[in-house]
């Protein structure tokens, strides 16, 4: 468990192996289009033949978009403002066979929801294995 006392009357607690949003936040505001990429996320995002913002936002709202697991939550490495600290949600996801990993946040300053990540998972086969982590009972 992680706490930061950034200002006086704010107390900001999570657990990285829990999502610290809700994702259904992230899609509604996809639908309204309140969403910002950040990086490489949108170019980053042909890797799947989604072509633009729209494109991914579509794909998130979708019924096909299923998170497959959840990496963690932490705090945004590179956040220009350390004093005041946002925390990253991070899922795996699966496209025709192809892994991703997609990162984001809420800014509470700005009321915007921020992608951060969108991309190829580099560290898989791209072959979604539900019980590789389940050990073989003898």
């Amino acid at each position: 468990m992680h706490s930061n006392h950034g200002d006086s009357d704010k107390f900001l607690v999570f657990f990285e192996n829990m999502p610290y949003y809700k994702i259904d936040k992230l899609k509604e505001a996809c639908r309204k289009r309140n969403v910002v990429f950040i990086g490489s996320s949108v170019t980053d995002a042909t890797y799947f033949g989604f072509i633009g913002k729209e494109a991914v936002c579509s794909y998130l709202v979708s019924s096909m978009f299923k998170p497959t697991e959840f990496v963690n939550s932490k705090p945004w490495e590179n956040n220009p403002d350390p004093d005041h600290e946002i925390i990253v949600d991070a899922y795996h996801f699966m496209v025709e066979g192809k892994t991703g990993y997609l990162a984001f946040f809420y800014n509470d300053r700005t009321q915007k929801w921020i992608i951060k990540s969108f991309h190829r998972e580099l560290n898989t086969t791209d072959t979604y294995h539900p019980f590789r982590n389940l050990k073989i009972l003898e």
